[in-house]
């Protein structure tokens, strides 16, 4: 039998349990770093669990014995997690400031000051979704610590008033509180509140609660042999099918997240009486001792994942990927030996005033230095002069700047807006530029050009929003219909007040993982890839055709694996020349569908086709991303107010000219070359 760790009472230690944390902190791992496991992200739910189930149970158990004490409990939960997650936030932050960019490194000090203040859940809820990293995130993790935290803060005021000789009543209030729970995380999951649902407490408090039943309804009597070896192994098949067959597409966690809490719960409550086949699995010595620092694991992987993402080009190699398990295995272990355990089991003199004041003095250092950060607007001189003026704002970045907070700050009224930011007078506008943000991007520039050339231009751009008909994101029912109705009331307003003219802009790639809608699209249309934006952009080209428009589409952007700007500021830092981005070969395996559904759609109706591709390009094949002062890339997709104007230039002059001779205005003379893709103005 495997031996308690340190400080543990005897009687009270499950290695099983221990085994289940390196399941749930394995799926983790994999999921992270690319293994196959499309669903990893569950072993967050089954570690809830597993911290509702210890937590509950060591809390009736000192209330029964008559022990119990909050200041106690907390000073308990305080040792236990804030010195591995202190000294974890200040690696990463110290690591920040000479690895990230200074838009990077901001979000990053945000995220700090909301970890020490247990609200990263909160924050994450407010700035983007989970699966969404396009930005380095690398204290993202923490959200699940601070449910966890906020957890504990409440949750033992139950067993204070209610003492455990009431033992049905605290079973009832946990019973109840898990159902309710429960259901708003589905009503949040499925229908309105986003990504509230993932994040927040009172939609994953169910979860922890789940497990807590499970210490308050122990039987008390074996569940004998037979039935406990099937109960753990459909406990094991309801965690580990999940991590095989779910994905970040889908709605989670909602009903998604019962299979594995449910999972979680049968191999808990299976192995407390009797030793299973799967418990004998879970209590050997590699299972446990990876369970024994799943919490440093956990804590350590994810900075290291996004960093060595940060770093590379593309696709983490396989080599890069070995070495991040080694890393995160090794720095787990010395920070469960050399942190962990010496403020867990060493230092049991000290109480919780005094516990909390060293969390507080920290987290008030943290909190400072992360002010400074963002006031500093994220340290630009911490790189060469050369590498720095990457970071100095031009005018066009505050005009960009300008029409993001219009963006942002769109009212119901504002549907479609004239580049002053006013609502457009029906019957005043000549040509929309309709799109998502890659549209907003592009707004600064077009607009100039239209003020040129005597074009009454007017916008209705959303972020996250494609231009098309009967087309939204997968994984936003809850916005379905708003989106539907957005789309066709933009068309409704083309028809209604005859603007002649339509430019469609959007992140076109993405439409691949898009639903189409029912009522829009006939079942037999429900085609899979490339064919959605095909099928979608023709529909949506033809309505506006037949609204009385003409269409224009512009060639897509060359998308790159990662932000282009850290690679020029690396390489500036580092007196390098300028560096290239992708070649034609990756443009055409990515956008190649896209020019393939504009050719579609150009085949049947009104719609113009701007040659834009080649611009982007130089004779060896390689795209630009930058010249020795300016980045054309805001991302790895969106182009910048200076790309805009220094490699679309010609392009979007060439549309704008062609669309102002047909309306009889501006100069209707011959086009000007559409640049050479040096990125020169």
């Amino acid at each position: 039998m495997t031996n308690s760790p340190p400080g543990v009472n005897p009687a009270h230690y499950r290695p099983d349990i221990d085994g289940l944390r390196a399941v749930a902190v394995l799926a983790v791992l994999v999921f992270h770093f690319g293994g196959g496991l499309s669903g990893g992200f569950v072993g967050v739910d089954v570690f809830f669990v597993i911290s509702g189930f210890l937590i509950t149970g060591i809390l009736a158990r000192e209330v029964e014995q008559g022990t119990f004490s909050l200041r106690k409990f907390w000073t308990r939960r305080l040792r236990r997690i804030a010195p591995a997650s202190l000294v974890v936030t200040v690696v990463t932050l110290l690591a920040g400031l000479f690895i990230l960019m200074p838009h990077d490194l901001v979000p990053l000090a945000k995220a700090t000051i909301a970890q020490q203040t247990m609200l990263t859940n909160v924050y994450e809820w407010r700035n983007t979704g989970y699966f969404d990293t396009h930005r380095p995130r690398p204290l993202l993790h923490m959200w699940s610590l601070a449910v966890e935290e906020q957890f504990y803060l409440f949750y033992p005021l139950l067993f204070v008033r209610l003492p455990m000789h009431r033992r049905g009543l605290v079973r009832a209030i946990v019973w109840g509180a898990m159902v309710v729970s429960l259901v708003l995380s589905v009503y949040a999951t499925s229908y309105r509140a986003g990504m509230a649902g993932f994040f927040l407490l009172p939609f994953r408090a169910w979860e922890l609660l789940l497990g807590g039943l499970v210490a308050l309804e122990m039987p008390r009597r074996p569940l004998g042999a037979t039935r406990a070896n099937a109960l753990s192994l459909l406990g094991l098949g309801l965690i580990v099918v999940p991590c095989i067959s779910y994905s970040e597409r889908m709605q989670f966690p909602g009903l998604a997240a019962l299979p594995p809490c449910l999972g979680a719960c049968f191999l808990i409550f299976a192995g407390t009486h009797d030793r299973t086949l799967v418990g004998q699995v879970l209590s050997s010595r590699v299972a446990v001792a990876i369970g024994l620092v799943s919490y440093s694991l956990y804590l350590w992987h994810w900075p290291l994942v996004v960093y060595a993402s940060y770093g590379t080009w593309g696709k983490t190699p396989t080599s890069v990927t070995v070495m991040l398990y080694v890393a995160s295995f090794a720095l787990a272990w010395l920070s469960w030996r050399w942190i962990e355990t010496p403020f867990r089991h060493g230092m049991r003199s000290i109480g919780f005033g005094e516990a909390l004041r060293i969390v507080a003095a920290a987290a008030v250092v943290l909190i400072v230095a992360s002010v400074a950060i963002q006031r500093g607007a994220g340290l630009p001189g911490r790189f060469p002069e050369r590498a720095e003026v990457y970071f100095r704002p031009t005018e066009n970045d505050r005009i960009d700047a300008q029409f993001q907070a219009m963006e942002a700050g769109r009212r119901p009224e504002n549907l479609i807006r004239t580049f002053d930011g006013a609502a457009a007078v029906p019957g005043t506008v000549d040509c929309l530029v309709w799109g998502d943000s890659h549209a907003v991007a592009a707004l600064g520039f077009l607009g100039e050009r239209f003020a040129d050339h005597g074009v009454r231009g007017a916008w209705a751009c959303r972020n996250a929003h494609f231009p098309l008909l009967g087309t939204v994101r997968s994984g936003v029912l809850s916005a379905r219909q708003p989106w539907l109705a957005w789309s066709e009331a933009i068309v409704a307003r083309v028809r209604t007040e005859r603007i002649g003219h339509v430019i469609l802009i959007g992140d076109w790639p993405s439409v691949a993982q898009v639903t189409l809608d029912e009522g829009t699209f006939a079942a037999v249309e429900q085609e899979a890839g490339p064919m959605k934006l095909t099928r979608s952009l023709v529909h949506t080209c033809r309505a506006l055709n037949n609204a009385g428009a003409t269409v224009w589409l512009v060639e897509p952007q060359p998308y790159q694996p990662a932000d282009p700007l850290r690679w020029l500021v690396w390489s500036a830092a580092l007196g390098g020349p300028v560096p290239h981005g992708v070649d034609r070969a990756e443009y055409d395996r990515v956008q190649g569908p896209t020019l393939e559904a504009f050719a579609v759609a150009a085949g049947g109706g009104d719609v113009r086709i701007t040659p834009a591709r080649d611009v982007w390009f130089n004779a060896a094949g390689k795209s630009v991303i930058g010249d020795d002062s300016h980045a054309y890339f805001t991302d790895g997709q969106h182009v910048s107010p200076e790309g805009m104007r220094r490699v679309y230039r010609g392009p979007f002059e060439a549309m704008v000219r062609a669309i102002a001779a047909e309306l009889g205005r501006g100069d209707a003379g011959a086009d000007p070359p559409p640049g050479n893709g040096d990125g020169t103005p």
